[in-house]
C-alpha cells in the first residue's frame, strides 16, 4: 500500500500551495496505484480461494476478505478511491457468480440477501473516505500554511540580516568618521604653517584624511608648465607625467579656465586622458592667482562620488588659502623666495 505522495509548488508572487501528484484518473478523482493494488488483491485473493477450493468466492466467509481492500483503500486514498474498490470487489463477488432465488424467498428479499455485503462496502468506504479526504484537506492547508510561514521567516531572517549589516556598515561608517575628523584636524594643522614647503608637506596628509586616495600629487606652475611637486603613492611602473605644458587640455582647464575636472564627466574625461580621475587648481581666492595643481590619480570605487567631488573642491581651496598666506608671509620675511616653486626647492 503506498500514501499519496504531496508535493509544494512555489506560486510567483505569492505563499506555496499544496498539490497530490495524481496519475492519469485524477480528472475522476482516482489514483492509478490504487486501481493496480485493488485489482492485484482481487486476482490474489481470487487465486487463492480457487486454489483452496472455496465456493462462492468466500460468499459464506465472515467477514468477507474482500473487506480488507476496501478499508485499505477508503483509508489511505480517500472516498473516490474507496468507492472504486467497492465497486470492483462487488463486481469480483457478484460477475458470474450470482446465486439463484430460492423458492420459498420474494424478489426483494433475495435482492437485499445479494446486496447488503456490497452496500455495506459502499458506506464504509463513503464514511473512511470522506474522513482520510478531511484529514488531507486540513494536511494540504497545514502544509500551505507552513510554506508561507516558512516563506515570511525567511523574510524576516533576511530583514534582519540586513539590518545587522546596516548597522555594522553604519559602526564602521561612524568610527571612519571619528578617525577622520582626527585626522582633518591634525592634517588643517600641518597646512596652516608660515613655509611653502610645510604647507604642501602638511596638505597630501589633508588630502590623505579627507579623500583617502591611493594616489595623488601636487602639481606647482613653474613658468608655462605645470611640475610635480608632490607624488603620494606612485609606482615605478606608473605612466603619469611629471610636466604638463602649457597648450595642453589639461593645463588650459587647470591654469586658464580654473575648472574642477572629474573623470565621471566626458568632456572632462578627454582632459584628464591618463593624467588620473579628478583634478583641480590651487587658486589664491582674493587675487585669483593660480599657484599649481592637486590630482588624485587613484581610489577606492566607493569613495569616488560627489560627496568626494564636493570635498575635493574644498581641499583644493584650503590648500591654496593656505598656500597664498604662506607666499605673503614669506614676501614679507624673504622677498627673494616668495614663489610656490622657490620655496618647495628651499624645504
Amino acid at each position: 500500500m503506498t500514501m499519496p505522495m504531496t508535493t509544494a509548488k512555489p506560486l510567483e508572487g505569492g505563499p506555496q500551495v499544496v498539490t497530490h501528484g495524481h496519475g492519469p484518473l485524477a480528472a475522476l478523482g482516482l489514483r492509478t496505484s490504487a486501481l493496480v493494488e485493488i485489482l492485484l488483491f482481487l486476482a490474489a485473493a481470487l487465486l487463492i480461494g480457487a486454489i483452496l477450493g472455496v465456493p462462492d468466492r468466500f460468499a459464506d466467509v465472515s467477514p468477507h476478505p474482500f473487506w480488507i481492500i476496501v478499508l485499505l483503500i477508503s483509508s489511505f486514498y480517500g472516498v473516490s478511491n474507496g468507492l472504486l474498490a467497492a465497486g470492483l470487489s462487488t463486481a469480483a463477488l457478484l460477475a458470474g457468480n450470482t446465486p439463484e432465488q430460492a423458492f420459498d424467498e420474494t424478489a426483494s428479499v433475495w435482492l437485499a440477501r445479494e446486496t447488503m455485503l456490497p452496500l455495506m462496502w459502499f458506506l464504509a468506504a463513503l464514511a473512511l473516505g470522506s474522513i482520510r479526504d478531511g484529514f488531507r484537506r486540513k494536511f494540504d492547508d497545514l502544509s500551505a500554511k507552513l510554506a508561507k510561514t516558512q516563506q515570511q521567516a525567511e523574510g524576516i531572517a533576511e530583514a534582519y540580516e540586513r539590518l545587522m549589516q546596516g548597522q555594522i556598515c553604519l559602526q564602521e561608517q561612524v568610527a571612519s568618521q571619528s578617525l577622520t575628523f582626527s585626522r582633518l584636524y591634525e592634517a588643517s594643522r600641518a597646512v596652516s604653517c608660515q613655509r611653502c614647503g610645510e604647507v604642501l608637506l602638511g596638505a597630501i596628509d589633508l588630502v590623505c584624511a579627507v579623500l583617502s586616495p591611493s594616489k595623488s600629487s601636487i602639481y606647482l606652475l613653474n613658468g608655462s608648465e605645470l611640475e610635480a611637486a608632490l607624488c603620494d603613492g606612485w609606482e615605478q611602473q606608473d605612466c603619469f607625467p611629471s610636466h604638463i605644458p602649457a597648450g595642453t587640455a589639461l593645463f588650459e582647464a587647470i591654469v586658464t579656465r580654473r575648472q574642477v575636472l572629474s573623470v565621471d564627466r566626458p568632456d572632462d574625461e578627454n582632459c584628464l586622458r591618463a593624467h588620473g580621475l579628478i583634478a583641480g587648481p590651487l587658486v589664491d581666492p582674493r587675487t585669483g592667482e593660480v599657484f599649481g595643481m592637486l590630482k588624485i590619480e587613484q581610489v577606492a570605487f566607493a569613495d569616488f562620488n560627489f560627496v568626494a567631488l564636493e570635498n575635493f573642491r574644498i581641499v583644493c581651496e584650503w590648500i591654496g588659502t593656505s598656500l597664498a598666506a604662506a607666499i605673503s608671509i614669506e614676501e614679507r620675511t624673504e622677498p627673494a623666495t616668495h614663489t610656490p616653486a622657490a620655496s618647495r626647492e628651499a624645504a
